[in-house]
């Protein structure tokens, strides 16, 4: 069985404002506010498609509150031979 491999990066995302954001506030309604509102921020790239694989992979997808289907790997990180025999068809 093969591992999976997928890649993470990840952004920072620096945000002012003059009054407390709102706990629970969408990325989308931040940048909407850094573009068109009372917000400014920045971005910072701090790793850029860094490649994880197997249960490495397994436990990245998991600390983002994904399940590891999302990927088509099994919980140790393989790739799910379900999917794997369909690719083949």
């Amino acid at each position: 069985m093969s591992k999976k491999k997928i890649y993470r990066t990840i952004i920072l995302l620096t945000v002012l404002s003059e009054s407390p954001i709102p706990e629970g506030m969408s990325v989308e309604d931040i940048d909407a506010e850094c573009s068109e509102g009372e917000f400014t921020g920045k971005t910072e790239w701090q790793k850029v498609n860094e490649v994880l694989e197997g249960k490495e992979a397994a436990d990245a997808v998991r600390d983002t509150g994904s399940s590891t289907d999302f990927f088509q790997m099994d919980e140790n990180g393989d790739e799910l031979e379900d999917y794997l025999e369909d690719c083949d068809n």
